[in-house]
């Protein structure tokens, strides 16, 4: 009796290791920045140079970034969103955006890459320059990524 109840204990762990836990607070703030980030992107751009939401290789569906922007068919921009209702939420973000850029560097599309653009929700809660600095330092130096600031957004159309 003792072994199924261990069988049934370490089920249930598994199960809930693989269950997302984000509370409703970081989901809207998360919402919130990709809509407003995405339609001013819509608004600034030509529809047809920008993906959203869309895997740098659809066929392997493993590399999912906010935004692709072709500046050719050759030379693609990639854009990640940056956000969090809190410090540990922001830094997370960061810490995805790092992984899918270095990932996207060993990547067949690697020769495709024109830009890794960051965009920094400056109006979130989770923005606190003196606590996530240093992380936003090693995500320019090991991707060479840009890191854009919300309230400096205009300046996107010259880096794209």
């Amino acid at each position: 009796m003792p072994l199924i109840h261990l069988a049934t204990f370490i089920q249930n762990i598994v199960i809930t290791s693989l269950i997302e836990f984000v509370d409703k607070e970081e989901k809207e703030a998360q919402k919130r920045f990709v809509t407003l980030a995405n339609d001013y992107i819509k608004s600034n751009v030509p529809i047809e140079k920008v993906k959203f939401n869309t895997f740098l290789n659809p066929e392997k569906k493993e590399l999912k970034f906010n935004a692709l922007y072709y500046y050719s068919p050759s030379e693609i921009t990639l854009l990640n969103y940056i956000t969090g209702s809190s410090v540990s939420y922001f830094s997370n973000s960061i810490f995805k955006a790092n992984t899918l850029f270095e990932m996207a560097d060993e990547s067949l599309y690697k020769n495709y890459v024109r830009k890794k653009i960051t965009i920094l929700d400056t109006d979130a809660r989770g923005y606190k320059p003196n606590k996530i600095g240093h992380y936003l330092i090693h995500l320019q130096k090991q991707t060479g990524a840009v890191n854009l600031e919300w309230s400096s957004r205009e300046q996107l159309f010259n880096l794209l």
